[in-house]
C-alpha cells in the first residue's frame, strides 16, 4: 500500500491557498452584510417601511452563516489525527447542510409573512428611498453572490456555494422590495408581499437541494460518474498498468479521497513498481479538480489476482 509523503504535502498546501481565497471572500461578505443590514434597518425605520426592516434582519442572518464558513474552514484545514485519521472535511460538509437549514428557514419565513400581510389586507406604499436603498441591496448582493459561487466552484466547496446561495436570497428578497415599492407608487399595495411569497418559495428550493447534496456526501457516496471515469482514464493510460481493480471514491468537503489496486508485472522490483505507483498518483491529482488523497496498492498482475474484480 502505497501513501506519497510529497502527495500528502501537495494536498495541504493547495487546501490551505483554497482557505484563504474562502476567508477573504466571507471576510468581503461579512463587511457587505454589517453595512446593508444597518443601512435596511435603519431605513426601513425612517421611513416605514416593514418589508425593508424585514430584509435587513435577513442580511443579519447572512452573518451567521459567514460564521458557519470561516469555523467550518477553519476546523476543516487542521490536520489527520488518531481519532480523525481522514481528517476534518466533514465539517464543511455539516456547515453546507446547516445553511441549507438556514435558507429553508428564511424562505418560509419570508412567504410566510408576505402571505400573512396578503391575507390580512395589510397594504404597503414604500417611498422612493426604500426603493434606492433596496435597489442598491440587490445589485451588491449579486455581486456578492457571484465572487462567492466564483471561490466555491474553484474549490469545491459545499459550504461556500451554499453561503453563496444565502446571499443571492437576500438580494431577491430586496429585489422584493424593489418590486412592492413601484407597485405601491403605481397604486398596488400588495406588490410586496405577492413577490415575497414567489421569493421565499424559491429560496426554500434551493435550500432543499443544496442540503440534499450535502447529506449524500455525508453518506459516503462515490464521486460522480464524470470524476470516476476521469479516474479511469488516468489509472489505465498510465504506462505500466497492466490491469485495476477495487477503485473506491469519496468525498470528504473539499478533497476527494481514492483507494485503487494497480496490477503490474511481476517480475518488477519494489522499487519499480514503487515508481509506477507515483506516476498513477500523479495522473490522478493530475485529473481531478479537487485535492486529492490517494492510496495506491501494487499487486503482480496473476490470473488469480484479476479474477477478483474484471479488468478495467
Amino acid at each position: 500500500m502505497l501513501v506519497s509523503k510529497s502527495s500528502s504535502l501537495a494536498t495541504s498546501e493547495r487546501m490551505r491557498r483554497e482557505a484563504g481565497s474562502i476567508t477573504r471572500v466571507t471576510n468581503i461578505g461579512i463587511v457587505m452584510n454589517v453595512i446593508m443590514t444597518l443601512a435596511k434597518i435603519l431605513a426601513g425605520w425612517a421611513f416605514g417601511s416593514i418589508a425593508l426592516v424585514a430584509d435587513g434582519v435577513h442580511s443579519l442572518s447572512d452573518l451567521a452563516t459567514d460564521a458557519l464558513v470561516i469555523v467550518g474552514t477553519r476546523v476543516g484545514l487542521r490536520p489527520a489525527d488518531k481519532r480523525h485519521p481522514y481528517g476534518h472535511g466533514k465539517i464543511e460538509t455539516i456547515s453546507a447542510f446547516l445553511i441549507a437549514f438556514a435558507l429553508v428557514l428564511v424562505g418560509a419565513r419570508i412567504s410566510y409573512v408576505a402571505g400573512r400581510e396578503m391575507y390580512l389586507r395589510h397594504h404597503s406604499y414604500p417611498g422612493v428611498w426604500v426603493l434606492v436603498i433596496a435597489a442598491i441591496s440587490v445589485v451588491g448582493k449579486e455581486w456578492l453572490f457571484r465572487i462567492t459561487r466564483r471561490v466555491a466552484l474553484a474549490c469545491n466547496s459545499a459550504a461556500v456555494f451554499a453561503n453563496a446561495w444565502h446571499h443571492r436570497s437576500d438580494a431577491l428578497g430586496a429585489l422584493a422590495v424593489v418590486f412592492g415599492s413601484v407597485a405601491g407608487m403605481m397604486g398596488w399595495g400588495h406588490g410586496d408581499q405577492a413577490a415575497g411569497v414567489v421569493v421565499g418559495i424559491m429560496v426554500v428550493g434551493v435550500g432543499l437541494k443544496i442540503g440534499a447534496d450535502a447529506l449524500v456526501e455525508l453518506f459516503d457516496v462515490s464521486a460522480d460518474v464524470e470524476t470516476v471515469t476521469a479516474l479511469e482514464q488516468a489509472i489505465s493510460g498510465e504506462e505500466g498498468v497492466r490491469a485495476f481493480h477495487r477503485l473506491r471514491s469519496r468525498l470528504v468537503g473539499r478533497e476527494i479521497f481514492v483507494d485503487v489496486h494497480i496490477l503490474v508485472d511481476p517480475a518488477l522490483s519494489v522499487v519499480q513498481g514503487h515508481r509506477v505507483a507515483d506516476r498513477v498518483e500523479e495522473a490522478i491529482r493530475s485529473s481531478m479538480k479537487r485535492p486529492a488523497n490517494i492510496v495506491v496498492h501494487i499487486e503482480p498482475d496473476l490470473p488469480e489476482l484479476r479474477a477478483v474484480n474484471p479488468n478495467k
